[in-house]
């Protein structure tokens, strides 16, 4: 999105068209990270952000949990099998491993600190603010780049 959205930004001529084509990069962004939100990884990252506290016993988190999270506001013709959960959970990197009690995956702090970064996890949007107009790089009439 950014190549597309970049040109138009440095080519407008005022800084009302350029905050106008921010505000729509922005929107166009928010819309992008919302549908990605509505996915399955998403769903099932949240689920684990939230049972990691609680749920969690020697640094596993059983997947008939996380099912139940997930599957607590669906209707149970809807339920999502926890193969279906385990499946996006080895997506995500984590590793499952069988216990004595169910099938669970082992909690990585490093990798849930990687993809809580990930826009496609992460519950913050993107901080794109406008570039300082001094820090522009300059251009002459027909187009080139001018040195500093």
């Amino acid at each position: 999105m950014f190549e597309l959205i970049y040109p138009l930004y440095y080519s407008a001529p005022t800084k009302e068209a350029k905050q106008n084509i921010l505000e729509f990069a922005k929107e166009i962004e928010r819309s992008k990270l919302q549908a990605e939100k509505t996915e399955l990884s998403s769903i099932v990252f949240e689920a684990i952000i939230n049972l990691k506290d609680t749920k969690v016993s020697r640094g596993l988190l059983l997947l008939k949990d996380i099912a139940a999270y997930v599957n607590s506001v669906q209707p149970p013709q809807n339920w999502i099998p926890e193969k279906t959960i385990a499946r996006k959970c080895r997506q995500m990197g984590f590793e499952t491993t069988r216990t004595t009690r169910d099938v669970a995956i082992i909690l990585n702090e490093q990798l849930i600190q990687r993809l809580r970064k990930d826009t496609r996890y992460s519950t913050d949007l993107l901080n794109f603010n406008e570039p300082n107009e001094q820090n522009e790089p300059k251009k002459d009439s027909v187009g080139n780049w001018l040195d500093r």
